[in-house]
């Protein structure tokens, strides 16, 4: 799955708005952070959005000092709101540590995403698409001759077993969105059957299975507090899922088993194409089976842009999955998370002290020093990876978008940042992280991650105190 393909970049690093995916709502308010619901997914991924931002410009004479930053940010990470175990790291463009509080690894919550989203583009390549697929064993279907042209297609009065498979794709949507748009960026449960039921001939009489064997058990990381699934922060993983194992679109709830209700679903768009379904949907794995009809994904660098910007869990517990198949690791969160810290010391990132126990950030044991994922981001910004980038095109921005909707929005301290500041969020009760990218008042590219894993109080009041260190990285001269 490594077909990759690497576009040419200049060396100068350019920070943009909105590129890769729809603006969402502001997600960060909830504890944990919850997902957007499939309602936020746009009907067209729009193109990246033009440079909002002039490239650094910064000279010897102005670069940033660490005296400049200690003293920027001294106040709002000392503010009470954050507790006793806050980690910090600044860098400068080029590598130059001008903060480091980062001795200790904490809970990271969803700036863990930085680190999977990494993975996923240096596992998997950034071009690369996930397929869910319909097969049919021709040995099973009764009445066909197996090895003959349409041997996928029963005699008079048989039965095709056709399979349902999934590869991964936790953006595949049942049908068209909820604004009637025919054409979604997504693939499409619908489209599957409509080409499905051409492949077979109207008429046909199949009974649908599913597989979902490209992941391992459990579905729900033990590693999770037992109200995430039933309240709706994330669905159990599976590798056939549709609407993000949802009720209904747009809906919080989700179903228990994701690859069944996919089935169901399939079959009932199978009907609505003509065909005749019979017998309760089941679990199969396909093997040397005949392929009918394929749906298949956006580009993973899209992917990563949206996990990133909506802090998608499932997207994420998806991607960290393959990566763990991709390294002939377990496809499990906790073999997913050993998987991605792997990809990350092969590119020269720090994990001695780091341990990720899923892809999403939920898991409450998984530990990620402040200068890991400063290191990740500088690594994503370099010329010598371009490949990485949508880690930088997917972080939500100040006031616009994603996370950081309604974030840096009022008027007030928070102005300097608005627009300025890219960045990840994360939260969890106790826990607020933030981790991004910021150009200081002379054009000096920053590079920073706040967390905090012993809140007191409220995590609201902790997410102003490092949306105040952010902003006063983008207010600052920073030389001392």
């Amino acid at each position: 799955m490594r077909g990759r393909v690497v576009a040419g970049v200049g060396a100068a690093v350019v920070l943009v708005a909105g590129a890769g995916v729809a603006i969402g709502a502001g997600l960060d308010g909830a504890e944990p952070e919850r997902p957007a619901t499939s309602a936020s997914a746009p009907a067209v991924l729009p193109p990246s959005a033009p440079a909002v931002l002039q490239p650094a410009t910064s000279s010897p004479g102005n670069a940033p000092a660490p005296a400049g930053v200690t003293a920027a940010v001294r106040a709002a990470l000392g503010d009470r709101a954050l507790g006793g175990s806050v980690g910090a790291t600044v860098l400068a463009a080029d590598g130059t540590v001008l903060l480091d509080r980062g001795g200790a690894a904490h809970t990271p919550a969803s700036v863990a995403k930085l680190l999977t989203g990494t993975a996923a583009l240096t596992a998997l390549g950034p071009d690369t698409t996930l397929a869910t697929r319909v097969v049919s064993d021709s040995a099973a279907a009764a009445g066909a001759t197996p090895g003959t042209p349409g041997a996928s297609t029963p005699a008079a009065g048989g039965t095709a077993d056709i399979v349902l498979v999934g590869g991964g794709d936790a953006t595949l949507q049942s049908g068209a969105d909820d604004r009637g748009s025919d054409t979604t960026a997504y693939a499409r449960l619908d489209v599957l059957a409509k080409r499905t039921a051409a492949a077979l001939g109207r008429g046909a009489t199949v009974r649908v299975l599913v597989d979902d064997s490209a992941f391992a058990a459990p579905a729900v990381s033990p590693d999770w507090e037992p109200g995430y699934v039933p309240g709706g922060i994330a669905a159990p993983t599976s590798a056939l899922s549709v609407d993000q194992g949802r009720v209904r679109p747009g809906e919080d709830a989700r179903v228990g088993d994701p690859a069944l209700e996919a089935g169901r679903r399939f079959a009932a768009l199978l009907r609505a194409q003509d065909l005749t379904v019979r017998g309760a949907v089941a679990r199969r794995a396909a093997q040397g089976a005949q392929e009918l009809a394929r749906v298949e994904s956006p580009p993973v660098a899209r992917l990563v842009e949206r996990m990133l910007e909506q802090s998608d869990n499932d997207l994420a517990e998806a991607l960290v999955r393959l990566v763990a198949a991709e390294r002939g690791e377990p496809a499990t969160a906790a073999g997913g998370g050993a998987a991605v810290l792997a990809e990350a010391q092969e590119l020269g990132i720090p994990v001695a002290r780091a341990r990720l126990l899923d892809g999403s950030g939920l898991a409450r044991g998984s530990r990620v020093g402040s200068d890991t994922l400063a290191a990740t981001l500088r690594t994503a910004a370099s010329p010598e990876h371009p490949e990485l980038r949508p880690v930088l095109t997917g972080l939500p921005v100040a006031g616009l978008t994603g996370t950081l909707a309604e974030r840096y929005a009022d008027s007030g301290p928070l102005d300097a940042a608005r627009g300025v500041v890219r960045a990840k969020t994360g939260t969890l009760t106790g826990v607020s992280s933030l981790a991004g990218l910021v150009r200081d008042r002379d054009g000096g590219l920053l590079v920073f991650a706040f967390l905090a894993d012993r809140v007191p109080g409220s995590t609201l009041d902790a997410r102003q105190a490092l949306d105040e260190a952010a902003a006063a990285l983008a207010e600052c001269g920073c030389r001392g």
